[in-house]
């Protein structure tokens, strides 16, 4: 019986390395920047990963899960030109946020658990996607400048400018609204999203003071 060589071996957990190397630097795909910053947030670099300090001007990777603490706000601009600003006491993880046309358009996952967001999508017509998840909503992004509050449940989402499709986040719940300017809807626990009403300008400037970043 032969043995493998101390070079064999050598080479062996070099190729190993390398591998384990190579697949962390794809998990870790930077497809953002922190733009502004207003109080103390974290991120997570996956949901099981040990949570740091967030700061100005801190890249973003698909699969960060970022946490803002009260009175905190925080704005990224995605490498499209995409801008989402989230409230205080705010969790987002970026899922999914494909930047490469090849092998497929661009497309976006990003999911909402707690508080308020704004999102300025760029690009919509050249996406294959971009969706917001929420506890009880999903919403497909087909105009521009629009936003969400999020509660355990149910999920409010107000478009400013353009159109977006909303439906509960349970396949099994009929039913999808369609959103245009000032028009917002309300989605619940296993109902089916509200009919489009324009929301209040008390509810929407509230929610713009919510999510307010230079």
């Amino acid at each position: 019986m032969s043995f493998p060589s101390q070079t064999g071996l050598a080479l062996a957990a070099a190729c190993v390395s390398l591998a384990i190397f190579s697949s962390s630097a794809v998990a870790e795909q930077k497809v953002g920047q922190v733009v502004a910053l207003s109080g103390k947030a974290t991120v997570s670099h996956g949901k099981r990963a040990t949570p740091e300090t967030l700061t100005t001007q801190a890249p973003v990777y698909e699969k960060d899960v970022i946490r803002t603490e009260p009175a905190a706000k925080v704005k990224i601009r995605f490498d499209d030109g995409t801008h989402v600003t989230v409230a205080e006491l705010s969790s987002l993880e970026i899922r999914e946020f494909v930047l490469d046309p090849q092998p497929k358009k661009p497309s976006a996952v990003l999911v909402l658990a707690a508080g308020a967001f704004r999102a300025i999508v760029n690009n919509v017509s050249r996406r294959d996607k971009f969706v917001v998840q929420t506890p009880t909503a999903v919403a497909g992004v087909r105009g521009t400048d629009w936003m969400g509050e999020i509660k355990a449940d149910s999920t409010g989402i107000v478009v400013l400018q353009g159109e977006v499709g909303v439906s509960n986040i349970n396949p099994a719940i009929p039913g999808e609204v369609i959103l245009t300017d000032r028009m917002g809807t309300d989605v619940k626990v296993n109902q089916a999203p509200t009919p489009p009403k324009e929301w209040s300008e008390a509810r929407r400037n509230a929610l713009l003071k919510a999510t307010d970043l230079p």
